[in-house]
C-alpha cells in the first residue's frame, strides 16, 4: 500500500503535520505551492484568500504529480481558510483525478474547525473513499503525535478494513 501526502501550508503548521504523518504512515510528501505566493502578512493573506474563495478563483500551482497510479492512499492536508481548503488545493483537486483512491483528509485551523472541508473534497472526489478527517487547532499542540497515531488507526480500519 503506497501513500502520497499532499498538502499546502502557509504558516508551516500543515507541513509539520504532514511530516509527522509521513513518519508514522510512510509515503511521499507533495507540497502544493502556488505560482504566486500568498502575502506573508496574515491580514493580507486572509483578505486575498477570502476574495479568491468567494469568486471561485483557482490559482496556478507550480507542479502536479507525474502520475498517481502507484498510490492507493492520498493524505490531503490544508489550512482552513474561510470555512474550506486553501485555494491552491481547490486547484489541485479540480485538475487531478483521484477516482478509486482512499483519501485521508487533515486540516489545521485557527478556531473555526473543519468548516465544509469534507463536503468540498467529496464534491471534487465523488468516486473516492474518504476517511474521517483529522482536525487540529494551530500546530496540533503537544498531543500531536498521539492524535495522529489514533486517527491513522481509526481511518485505516474504517476504509481499508
Amino acid at each position: 500500500m503506497s501513500n502520497l501526502i499532499v498538502f499546502y501550508t502557509w504558516s508551516g503548521n500543515t507541513e509539520r503535520i504532514a511530516e509527522t504523518i509521513q513518519g508514522m504512515a510512510g509515503g511521499e510528501l507533495l507540497e502544493i505551492q502556488p505560482v504566486n505566493a500568498y502575502p506573508q502578512k496574515y491580514s493580507a493573506c486572509t483578505d486575498q484568500a477570502k476574495k479568491e474563495i468567494q469568486s471561485g478563483f483557482l490559482p496556478e500551482i507550480k507542479s502536479y504529480p507525474d502520475q498517481l497510479d502507484g498510490y492507493e492512499n492520498i493524505f490531503f492536508g490544508t489550512p482552513i481558510w474561510w470555512g474550506t481548503m486553501a485555494p491552491p488545493l481547490h486547484t489541485f483537486l479540480s485538475r487531478v483525478d483521484l477516482a478509486g483512491k482512499k483519501i485521508f483528509p487533515f486540516c489545521t485551523h485557527g478556531g473555526g474547525g473543519e468548516g465544509r472541508l469534507l463536503r468540498d473534497i467529496r464534491t471534487f472526489c465523488p468516486h473516492s473513499e474518504m476517511a474521517e478527517g483529522l482536525v487540529l487547532y494551530g500546530d496540533g499542540g503537544r498531543n500531536l503525535e498521539s492524535d495522529i497515531r489514533d486517527w491513522i488507526g481509526r481511518s485505516y480500519e474504517s476504509i481499508i478494513g
